[in-house]
């Protein structure tokens, strides 16, 4: 193959377009992955049913303690208007959580008979996201096998196999910046080491201006305490 800049932005087109789908496909695992583990886990099913029950607990618990105070305190009353109207009163403050403990119950079984619904419907659900990932994995397989057929990664080297850099040669032999894949190379890693320099400065300057904001409070803080000591002398 004639090696001219031609040739090799074209070769890197190519490769941009597998390492795109590559990527996409990368990324779908992963995703899918992550339906699985979520799928086997439920995790929000689990804290609302935690609410739940603790909601139900403490209405619970005040409808006990307030029927224990009703009773001690009809027991020591003889009065039977007054005990009519304790009772009464009784009545009307355990209506909210009477409510919110009925409440409580209603949802509790709900998420129950939601949560039968979902495991029995779980081996089927897990069962499909598996083959849709075994399918995903089969599709990088075939690309990654159809990359080594073609022999691009004889050509550029695995360590820039990705969008990123491809884009970035493409550009430098568009800009006439570089006319061969060792100097695209080059450029790139001068580019990705003045990137860190700048992630360094800008993390340096983050810190320092964190420590000038503590040392500024502090600094009004001792005024702060000055002033007062002054003003009571």
């Amino acid at each position: 193959m004639n090696n001219t800049p031609e040739n090799l932005l074209q070769t890197l087109k190519e490769a941009t377009t597998y390492a795109y789908v590559l990527e996409e496909l990368i990324e779908e695992k992963d995703y899918q992955q992550d339906a699985i583990i979520n799928a086997q886990n439920e995790p929000a099913t689990k804290k609302a049913h935690e609410f739940f029950y603790g909601l139900r607990i403490i209405a619970s618990g005040f409808l006990i303690l307030l029927t224990i105070i009703v009773v001690s305190m009809i027991l020591l009353i003889e009065d039977k208007q007054e005990i009519l109207i304790i009772i009464l009163s009784s009545l009307i403050i355990a209506i909210i959580p009477l409510a919110l403990a009925l409440l409580s119950s209603f949802l509790i079984h709900k998420g129950n008979k939601k949560v039968k619904e979902l495991k029995k419907q779980l081996p089927e659900k897990l069962k499909k996201l598996q083959a849709e990932l075994d399918e995903t994995e089969n599709k990088i397989k075939r690309l990654i096998s159809e990359i080594n057929d073609i022999g691009i990664l004889n050509i550029i080297p695995k360590r820039y196999f990705n969008t990123e850099a491809l884009v970035f040669f493409q550009q430098s032999l568009q800009n006439k910046m570089a006319n061969t894949l060792k100097e695209c190379i080059l450029l790139y890693e001068q580019e990705l080491k003045h990137q860190q320099m700048l992630n360094q400065q800008m993390a340096i300057a983050e810190y320092q201006s964190t420590q000038l904001d503590d040392l500024t409070r502090e600094v009004e803080y001792n005024n702060m305490l000055t002033w007062i000591n002054n003003n009571k002398n």
